[in-house]
């Protein structure tokens, strides 16, 4: 959240919602949240700034997206994602809430796929549908202690030498609600282990 980007957002979602863009439609809905955005929020929409690609404050949340989950969390009467962290941890929070994460769930395992089961993996958001049972039916040699009836999805994350295969649950999946892409969420979720760790090594 360090770099929250120096773009004005209202040219930004302007040039991009009546521009050569690809995403066009998508831009012109943007383009209206953040007018919204910006009037429910008394927030001069030409001050504010933002990524390249429209995302703002702390969390690089769009405009939709704050409009949405963005919460007072600190209950000072205003939400304010561009200079209050605890106003942004609690919707970044109440994002993930929403997108129903599971307290305490798992998220990420890795695992050795090989030969034909490799097929199942996909480098791009893979949301798990079949549960235990039905991968262990297709062969796939998965840890004892995991439920039978638990969802699974298996992801390919590319490296120099040899793709990195991992066995991922739901709340993977919530990640990639946050950030479509596979690596942002493994990055996630493996600095928030490293936190973690260090958390418990420092009140031990």
């Amino acid at each position: 959240g360090h770099k929250k980007g120096e773009h004005p957002t209202l040219e930004t979602l302007t040039k991009r919602a009546f521009g050569n863009y690809r995403r066009r439609n998508f831009y012109k809905k943007e383009l209206e949240s953040f007018l919204l955005m910006s009037r429910e929020n008394a927030m001069p929409p030409l001050t504010i700034k933002g990524s390249y690609a429209g995302a703002m404050g702390y969390p690089q949340f769009i405009s939709s997206s704050y409009r949405h989950y963005a919460v007072d969390f600190n209950q000072d009467g205003k939400i304010d994602l561009f200079s209050d962290p605890i106003d942004a941890i609690g919707s970044i929070a109440n994002y993930f809430d929403k997108h129903q994460w599971h307290d305490f769930g798992e998220i990420a395992r890795p695992i050795t796929l090989s030969g034909a089961h490799l097929k199942y993996t996909t480098r791009s958001t893979n949301k798990p549908k079949q549960n235990t049972q039905y991968w262990r039916n297709k062969g796939l040699n998965i840890d004892s202690n995991i439920h039978n009836k638990t969802k699974l999805a298996f992801i390919r994350l590319p490296q120099q030498k040899i793709d990195e295969t991992w066995l991922t649950f739901w709340n993977f999946y919530v990640l990639t609600r946050y950030n479509h892409d596979n690596r942002y969420a493994m990055a996630a979720y493996q600095l928030s282990t490293k936190i973690r760790q260090q958390f418990n090594r420092n009140n031990h």
